[in-house]
């Protein structure tokens, strides 16, 4: 979609913006804005940045932000349409389809013989001694000992952190020093996760979402920079960090 950065790049020449003063006004990298007016998305390393970037861009020039990324998100649904699968003939997937019972009902008739053969020469031989009760001595029945199960915790001793997507963000959660998700969340989603002591957040665009913790809401936008915003979660509420995991 060149005509995306052909618009950026337009709108910035008859503002008389130079690329310094961009990058000075929204601290968004020159290698980033070269890449939006030229168009090459490539330069990105995750798709997240370049929503991000594309959002905040078009918004210090004046332009319909919302117009930009629904346009991109347009061109890349095309680009998906357009690659078709290879056809298959189907003459193919009936020797395919024949082939595969063959061996399916092979692979039965094996199993079944040997199983037959095993039970015929092995259990003879492997029959289990089992000591009467009544010859178990005292000293026997006082070595065993008994197994308490552990004990499960309640609802009240666990944390149920819930992120709702409003726009589509960039989202990564650790449970107890554990990864358990990170990738790209779509709109109009949820996804929940339990852990016991804590949770690593890290959101790309935060005005997306809606994060809860054991269902009281946590305002992921202190502290952020740039819509980018990373924190820790505990049962005593929220916990800002300065390392990146």
């Amino acid at each position: 979609m060149k005509e995306i950065g052909d618009t950026l790049k337009k709108k910035r020449q008859e503002k008389k913006f130079s690329l310094e003063y961009v990058n000075s006004q929204t601290h968004i990298p020159l290698k980033y804005i070269c890449a939006m007016e030229e168009w090459t998305p490539s330069v990105f390393p995750a798709e997240v940045y370049m929503f991000g970037s594309l959002r905040r861009y078009a918004r210090f020039l004046g332009l319909n932000e919302e117009e930009l990324i629904e346009k991109y998100r347009r061109s890349i649904e095309e680009t998906a349409g357009s690659l078709t699968p290879k056809e298959v003939k189907p003459s193919d997937v009936k020797k395919s389809s024949y082939l595969k019972i063959s061996i399916f009902s092979i692979l039965i008739i094996l199993a079944g013989f040997f199983a037959w053969q095993g039970r015929v020469f092995i259990q003879p031989y492997f029959r289990p001694k089992v000591p009467r009760p009544s010859l178990l001595s005292k000293a026997a029945v006082s070595k065993i000992q008994t197994v308490t199960p552990e004990r499960v915790p309640s609802e009240t001793e666990v944390l149920k952190l819930e992120i709702k997507i409003i726009e589509r963000a960039w989202v990564k959660v650790v449970a107890d020093n554990e990864k358990a998700f990170e990738g790209i969340l779509e709109p109009n989603t949820a996804r929940q996760w339990v852990g016991k002591d804590k949770f690593y957040v890290s959101v790309g665009y935060v005005p997306g979402v809606r994060i809860s913790l054991n269902g009281k809401p946590v305002d992921a936008t202190v502290g952020a920079n740039h819509d980018v915003n990373s924190f820790i979660l505990t049962k005593n509420g929220v916990e800002p960090t300065e390392k990146k995991r």
